[in-house]
Formats: structure tokens, C-alpha cells, sequence
């Protein structure tokens, strides 16, 4: 989750340095991030853990909308050890998404849990976003 807030700060300061009209943002340009993992432990309710994913991968279209991310898991909840060959991928298509999880064993329409509360950030940005000053979105 913790790398997933890294993109969504990239995906926040491309908007931000992009907002240079009155009223909403301008629309995104194409772009691509990643963010690989980094070594700390998150506190949880029993005990310290390493952070889920240890890489994400995002992809935006700036002229469709159309976007990708890919996550590669440090570890899986359910089984021990961390099963760190794990991905899911959610695409992005037309408005509909598709997601592949746990290496294709899972496979359906929405959005990946982890990630659902970005994807509907990004798309409610461009409508609902409101130019407050550059530092407030």
C-alpha cells in the first residue's frame, strides 16, 4: 500500500504542476512510474510486516484515458512464506478494467482492491477536481 501512495503522489504532482488554468485541471499527459521497494517494516495490529508489493508499475494514455498498473507482491496474506513471484494487473480500457491477480488464478472486471480508491481518484480528477491554489487540489 505504501508504494501505491507513491504513485498516487506522482500521479497528484503531474496534476499540480500541470494546473495552470482557472477552474478544473487540464487533462494528463502520457506518462509512466514505478516505484521499487525500499527496506522498512510497516507496523501492523500484530507485529511488524514488510510492505505487500515490492514493485508498481503504472502506464497513462493522456489522449484515451486508458490506463495499466502492475504489482509485484512481497508476500502473499494467506501463505507463508512471501511468495515474492506474485503479480496482479489491472488494464484499463474504454472505461471498462480487467484485472489479473495472484498470476492469472484470478480474473475479473473492477479493480484490484489494493488500488481501487487511486483508479477512482484518476478518474473523478479531470470532472470533479477543483483548482484551489497549487498546493490544494
Amino acid at each position: 500500500m505504501a508504494k501505491a501512495a507513491v504513485i498516487a503522489s506522482v500521479l497528484l504532482g503531474v496534476a499540480l504542476g500541470r494546473l495552470n488554468s482557472p477552474g478544473g485541471p487540464p487533462p494528463m499527459p502520457s506518462f509512466s512510474a514505478s516505484a521499487l521497494d525500499h527496506d522498512f517494516i510497516l507496523v501492523g495490529v500484530d507485529g511488524t510486516h514488510k510492505p505487500m508489493f515490492r514493485k508498481i508499475s503504472f502506464k497513462y494514455d493522456g489522449k484515451t484515458g486508458d490506463n495499466e498498473w502492475l504489482l509485484t507482491y512481497s508476500t502473499f496474506g494467506a501463505v507463508s512464506p512471501a511468495f515474492e513471484y506474485f503479480q496482479a494487473k489491472e488494464t484499463c480500457v474504454g472505461g471498462e478494467c480487467m484485472v489479473m491477480d495472484r498470476n492469472g488464478t484470478l480474473l475479473y472486471k473492477g479493480h484490484q482492491a489494493n488500488i481501487r480508491i487511486l483508479q477512482e481518484l484518476l478518474h473523478d480528477l479531470p470532472q470533479e477536481g477543483v483548482k484551489d491554489s497549487m498546493e490544494k487540489l
